[in-house]
């Protein structure tokens, strides 16, 4: 039987809006750094990333220490927002509350 471990990336840096070059955070680097010493023994034959870079720069670490690549994958990509949200958190919460809600460009 086949084990499979979700890991969300490590602390983003938010200043760059760009979700697909919004980088880690100094934070986000140690948090990386943390992962490795805790997922080292594992026995891990393959590591899946979606192509963002704050996702990538979290598992690869991760990978390199287990001598895997990363296999990145579009499907692995989050949903679509509309826009760069300054109040992220209300939005979410309101897409948690009715699982139809989102503004158009995004998606539910």
């Amino acid at each position: 039987m086949a084990t499979i471990d979700l890991v969300r990336h490590a602390e983003p840096d938010i200043t760059i809006h760009d979700d697909f070059l919004r980088p880690l955070t100094s934070a986000g680097r140690r948090q990386t750094q943390q992962l490795v010493a805790s997922l080292h023994q594992y026995p891990y034959t393959g590591f899946f990333s979606s192509p963002l870079k704050r996702a990538v720069d979290t598992i690869t670490p991760i990978a390199d220490d287990h001598g895997l690549p990363v296999q990145k994958n579009e499907l692995l990509v989050e949903r679509k927002m509309p826009a760069w949200l300054p109040n992220f958190s209300e939005y979410v919460n309101q897409q948690w509350q009715d699982l139809t809600f989102f503004e158009k460009p995004g998606e539910s």
